[in-house]
């Protein structure tokens, strides 16, 4: 991205120590925005400017001592200062529209799951195909603890998913060749066995299973601040799905929850190992 260079010209006119002062001060300020900042993708952004400013200085001084000419400190301040400008700019515009991170989903490890869910307090809504991923390995045991946490404390856990008897499931599995039907299931049950193990400590807390005819086109993950979006191919699997972070107040946010509440609201009730008993 070209920067106006009204934004550089100033630089031709000061001096080396007035040029240092200015880096340092801009330095400063993104330290104390990396430092204060609660978003990742902010913080990252603010990382990446300390560096480059950094190199600024750094060039600039060895320049200064080995007696290169002032206009190559110049063309040096001058491209560090709009390279900065473009990551702010960029990063102003991605953060007013909501988008705070954008990711590989499959490059995350559990720990970045469990991190999400671990910031739900009273609340935490999912949707997904088959969520099956989460019934697996490590994720099943630290799953029933962070649900068991949330519900404990009188929360309430929201999940939807598609519907295994529906047509919709029937469809996807003849087209991907998944098992969406005994993922489902198996999730259903490990909640099941979630009520069974806990069901004298939840003080209130409310566990809703809904199954949903529609088709679903996105999993989601709301804790009740940021949501967690990744959408599904219509037709294939995707080799590197995403996963974008959302400002919990913007308006995609508003979008996805009132999609949710409409999902849920149509879907049916799951039964549960407990429901049978």
């Amino acid at each position: 991205m070209e920067v106006d260079d009204e934004f550089t010209r100033p630089i031709r006119k000061v001096g080396f120590s007035t040029a240092m002062g200015f880096l340092s001060a801009a330095l400063i300020a993104a330290g104390l925005i990396a430092a204060d900042t609660t978003h990742d993708g902010v913080r990252n952004v603010a990382l990446g400017v300390i560096g480059s400013l950094l190199a600024s200085i750094v060039f600039a001084t060895l320049s200064e001592f080995s007696d290169t000419p002032q206009s190559r400190i110049t063309d040096a301040l001058r491209r560090s200062l709009r390279s900065v400008r473009a990551i702010e700019l960029e990063t102003r515009d991605r953060l007013q529209a909501g988008v705070i991170s954008v990711s590989d989903k499959r490059e995350h490890n559990p720990d970045y799951w469990f991190s999400i869910l671990a910031k739900a307090t009273d609340r935490l809504d999912i949707v997904g195909n088959s969520l099956s991923g989460w019934v697996q390995g490590e994720f099943r045991a630290r799953l029933k603890s962070a649900v068991a946490r949330i519900l404990h404390d009188g929360g309430q856990v929201r999940i939807v998913f598609m519907d295994p008897d529906g047509l919709v499931a029937k469809a996807k599995t003849q087209l991907l060749g998944k098992d969406y039907a005994g993922h489902i299931r198996d999730f259903v049950g490990l909640l099941g066995e979630l009520m069974d193990e806990y069901k004298e400590s939840f003080e209130g807390g409310q566990l809703d299973i809904q199954l949903a005819k529609d088709d679903l086109t996105y999993m989601m993950i709301d804790t009740g601040g940021d949501i967690f979006v990744s959408p599904y191919m219509a037709v294939t699997r995707a080799g590197h799905p995403l996963v974008v972070e959302i400002d919990g107040t913007s308006g995609f946010a508003e979008g996805y929850r009132a999609d949710f509440e409409k999902l849920f609201a149509r879907a049916r009730k799951a039964d549960t190992p407990r429901d049978n008993k």
